[in-house]
Order: C-alpha cells, then structure tokens, then sequence
C-alpha cells in the first residue's frame, strides 16, 4: 500500500484547501493509499475537507509570516522567527528528518513548507511541493534589505529546488528562485450550486449577485455597514 505524506501549511485554511482538492482525486486513482497529515490544524476542521482515515502528524514545519490580523503582517516579529528558524538550520532539518523516516512514506507531499522538502531530500524520500505562492518569495519581497534575508531566502530556494516538482495551481504568482516548477490548472473542490435551492428558500432573488467574502481561514472583523450598498449584491460573509 503506497503511503503519502502530506505536510499542511496552518497559515490560514488555503493551503488546507488545495490538498484536499488533490487528494480527494488521489484516492479515487488510488483507493488504498495510506494518508498521513502533517499540520498543526485542527482535526476537527481536517476532517471537514479530507475523509478519514488518515494519521496525523501535529507538526509545523512552517508558519508563513505572523500577522496583526487578516490584513497586516507583523514584519518585525516575523523576522525574528526566520532568523531563529535558519540559526539552527540544520538541527532543525536533521530532526524533521528523523520523524520522516520513522513515518515511512513512499513520498512527501508539501503546501507549503520548506522545512519538510529539506528534510525529505536529508532522509532520501522523494518529494513533490504545490502552492500558489512559496515563502521564499514572500520573504525576499517582505523582508527585502534586513541583514541575512538574501541567505536565508537562497536556502529557502534551495529546500523548494529539492523537489521532483514544484506545482503552480492557477493563478500562481511568479516564483523566479525555483527551477523545478510546473504550471498546472486550477485546483479547487468542485462545489453544489446551490442557488436555485436559496432562490426557492426565498433567500435570494432572481436578479442578485453572490459575493463570496471570506478572509481565509483568519478570523477578521468587517465593516460591513460601511460598504456601499447595491440592491442587485447579496454578500455571503462568515
């Protein structure tokens, strides 16, 4: 039985989303693929997008940049995390590594975190990354002219080069530091169309829009009554 590990980013529940797009196609190719899930998020809301079975790893090997809220990084804080992450570099690889290897999977999958892919390639287990954006770049741009960012972005680059592939769902952004990227299509759940169900309900009319407003996955206050206000819009909001 193939075993698959899957390391989740938990920076909001986008990365979430995108895995169990493709693994809910995996497992109809492959029906007894063994899943393992290496994240910090919730099993409750795992479970929401990925049908068990499927083990759990609570691990982070990544935490995207730390935010003041939905809308606001926290540059300074964030930093300073890189810098302790990188500082101890290869203790931290080696020991991620270690837990890899005692998993067993026949191929780690990643959204995003670099940290697994350096380790997958120390343990010699095959691996494949799928984002729309990598850290790397989010780093370099964010954090551009900080002492030791030009380096810690090059490893960076090089734990995402260290992938067979590194999969660009549309849109992706551009990610010049990588030489292993492969454009792909959207990936996304298909979803019901529930609309007529909502028109019928008396929920919405015939003639509204549906605007789907979410921040995702990181709980963020709207100004909702100061938006301009449309007759022909129905905003869906959490």
């Amino acid at each position: 039985m193939a075993h698959l590990l899957v390391a989740i980013s938990p920076h909001g529940f986008g990365h979430l989303s995108q895995v169990a797009a493709v693994l809910e196609k995996l497992r109809i190719r492959l029906p007894g693929l063994q899943v393992t899930l290496r994240t910090t998020l919730p099993r409750k809301r795992l479970e929401q997008r990925i049908a068990p079975p499927f083990s759990l790893q609570p691990a982070a090997d990544d935490f995207g940049m730390l935010q003041h809220n939905a809308l606001e990084m926290d540059l300074q804080a964030s930093l300073q995390r890189y810098r302790e992450l990188h500082d101890n570099w290869q203790h931290q690889v080696k020991r991620v590594a270690a837990e890899l290897v005692a998993a067993k999977p026949d191929l780690v999958f990643a959204d995003v975190p670099y940290l697994t892919l350096a380790a997958a390639s120390e343990a010699g287990i095959p691996s494949v990354a799928m984002c729309s954006l990598n850290w790397a770049e989010i780093v370099a741009g964010c954090l551009k002219g900080e002492a030791d960012v030009e380096a810690m972005v090059a490893c960076m680059n090089a734990a995402y080069n260290s992938a067979q592939y590194f999969l660009c769902p549309e849109p992706s952004m551009p990610m010049p530091g990588l030489a292993n990227c492969r454009a792909v299509s959207v990936v996304a759940t298909e979803a019901t169309n529930r609309r007529a169900r909502l028109i019928e309900q008396g929920l919405v009319a015939e003639h509204e829009r549906l605007v789907l407003v979410a921040m995702g996955g990181i709980d963020h206050p709207l100004p909702v009554a100061e938006w301009p206000k449309a007759r022909h819009i129905r905003y869906l909001l959490p």
